[in-house]
């Protein structure tokens, strides 16, 4: 957590709803603000928040591994970042393009070149 996300209450604050929200929160709870009927955030208690923080890294840990254990070429780490953040059909498309590539030994330069060269495709 960085301060600058740090937003301090002074006592009183808030009042009305988001009281009720924040009172859930610090009760353990999970509550959620909403505009016109639509939720447009959540209070999550810090511990929680820490549980979901941890289960997302542990999420993005195997799928970086899974993505790094492929066969064929190594992934620089910068190219498994991006196909982590990408779309279905760029990641899809470009686990293909390694595959077709898994019996050579490429350079990092040249599995950074299929991944540009795969994101160039997957634009709309």
């Amino acid at each position: 957590m960085t301060s600058a996300h740090v937003h301090e209450l002074r006592p009183g604050e808030p009042v009305g709803p988001a009281a009720d929200a924040l009172a859930e929160a610090e009760a353990g709870q999970i509550s959620y603000l909403a505009r016109d009927g639509q939720p447009v955030a959540a209070l999550v208690p810090v511990d929680e928040l820490a549980e979901l923080q941890a289960a997302q890294d542990a999420r993005d840990i195997a799928e970086a591994e899974l993505i790094s254990a492929r066969p064929g070429p190594l992934i620089p780490q910068d190219v498994i970042e991006a196909m982590m953040d990408a779309d279905d059909e760029a990641h899809d498309a470009m686990a293909a393009a390694l595959d077709a590539h898994a019996a050579e030994n490429l350079p990092p330069a040249s599995v950074r070149a299929m991944w540009e060269a795969v994101k160039a495709r997957s634009l709309p």
